[in-house]
């Protein structure tokens, strides 16, 4: 067992809140389609966020993403940083990067240990500032990746993969390789927040899902290795698996909105407290909710034990819930993709056999 494993194992068993997700605000500049993101119109002062942050560190917090909305349309976000990294907290700035001025560049990199992660939708100005509804954003998110490069300030692109822009995959692939910087894109596509879906419509159809996983499984360098490790032992494999948790949700994970309610993760609608009026500790180490989903396993959902599907399924609790209310239930589109996944990792296996 690896050093990093037994770490992570003694976190989850031990219930340490090592990373979270820190909502500073709802508000955005942009109008990109697909953000599941809510407004919220209640949300925590620089006083409020402090205390707070006193809080994480006290309970083993060590990792913390800063996001948003915008976390730039905050005045007092760096301020928040400067605050936060004192505390010796490892940052991940999630931000469309369009307001990120030189001054910020400069603290982030005077102050070390902050990691800049920034939104990007397609190849070019034409496809990422029509879903952005943003002129000129295209630009900016270019000239701040490079600026972070110039600095020596880690950064990223990240992309959801939509309708629009599944068919730019090469493309965005090539534009982060020319920028020489890591892609970091999902096919994850949820419900917003409060439930509704008026925005799912730029979600990619399953035919260009399937597309998209083959070219990312095309990758993989040696297939038969790969394979033999993760399927070729199915009824292995799915032992393994039916033990662990389904994520490190409430258990390692957890998410602060903008008005300081509490939750298990970033798409998870169960609302443990408000940390306005009760303490995180209090709340992380005494709530029902929590107990029961530190026991739950991958077995527990008994109608996916005997799918053939199973060892191909990456499923999220929080999207689950999202679309019918019960999260430990299957879920669609959980389903979906597995299928694809399985089609796709038979037919390469075929090809290298």
């Amino acid at each position: 067992m690896g050093v990093l494993k037994k770490l992570n194992d003694k976190i989850m068993s031990r219930h340490i809140p090592f990373s979270g997700v820190f909502e500073l605000t709802s508000k955005c500049n942009l109008g990109c389609d697909y953000c599941y993101v809510s407004l919220l119109r209640d949300e925590l002062s620089f006083d409020e966020i402090t205390s707070i942050l006193n809080s994480l560190a006290s309970a083993g917090t060590m990792f913390l993403t800063l996001t948003g909305g915008e976390v730039f349309l905050r005045d007092d976000f760096l301020d928040i940083v400067r605050y936060a990294r004192k505390k010796g907290f490892a940052l991940r700035i999630f931000t469309n990067g369009t307001l990120m001025s030189d001054d910020a560049l400069a603290l982030f990199k005077e102050l070390s240990g902050i990691f800049v992660s920034i939104s990007i939708h397609g190849k070019d100005a034409a496809t990422n500032d029509a879903f952005t509804k943003s002129a000129g954003s295209f630009d900016k998110i270019i000239d701040r990746v490079k600026k972070c490069k110039e600095l020596g300030i880690p950064v990223r692109l990240k992309c959801t993969w939509t309708e629009h822009n599944i068919p730019q995959y090469n493309d965005i692939h090539v534009l982060a390789d020319s920028l020489d910087v890591p892609l970091t894109a999902s096919l994850l596509f949820s419900p917003k927040s409060d439930g509704t879906f008026s925005h799912l419509s730029c979600k990619a159809a399953e035919e260009k899902m399937a597309e998209l996983i083959h070219a990312e499984y095309s990758k993989i360098s040696d297939f038969q290795e790969f394979y033999d490790k993760k399927y070729k032992n199915t009824q292995s494999v799915t032992k393994e698996r039916g033990g662990k948790h389904l994520c490190a949700a409430g258990i390692s994970l957890f998410r602060i909105s903008a008005d300081g309610s509490l939750y298990p993760c970033v798409l998870m609608q169960n609302r443990l407290g408000n940390l306005k009026e009760e303490s995180f500790d209090k709340i992380w180490s005494e709530n029902e909710f929590l107990a029961t989903l530190r026991n739950f396993r991958r077995k527990d959902v008994s109608e996916c034990q005997s799918c053939e599907e199973f060892n191909y399924c990456f499923r999220c609790l929080g999207i689950t819930q999202l679309e019918g209310g019960d999260m430990f239930s299957r879920s669609n589109e959980a389903c979906l993709k597995a299928k694809l996944r399985k089609n796709v990792v038979e037919q390469l296996w075929k090809e290298v056999k």
